[in-house]
């Protein structure tokens, strides 16, 4: 699991596969959720790098809550909803 303190900026990246082929989805969104689970990015668009690849650039404020947060892509087509998550961890060093 990645770790970022206060104020710096994570990439969060997606893949949409339809048969098993990078496909670009109909809506292709983020959601990131806090160690408490509140929800502080609520279905945000994500940039479309490639073909089924997509990122989205997350800064935390400087007052982020501490912890591992949940970050989950939203890709859809017609009924086909993917919705793959990855975890990281928002620290504050000891000075």
């Amino acid at each position: 699991m990645e770790k970022f303190r206060r104020q710096e900026s994570v990439t969060l990246s997606a893949t949409y596969r339809s048969a098993g082929v990078l496909t670009a989805p109909d809506t292709y969104t983020m959601e990131v959720r806090d160690p408490s689970g509140q929800i502080v990015v609520d279905t945000q668009d994500m940039a479309e790098d490639d073909t089924g690849k997509y990122s989205y650039e997350y800064t935390s404020a400087s007052t982020a809550m501490l912890g591992v947060y949940t970050a989950e892509a939203v890709l859809i087509t017609g009924t086909n909803k993917q919705r793959p998550y990855c975890f990281f961890e928002i620290y504050e060093e000891i000075p």
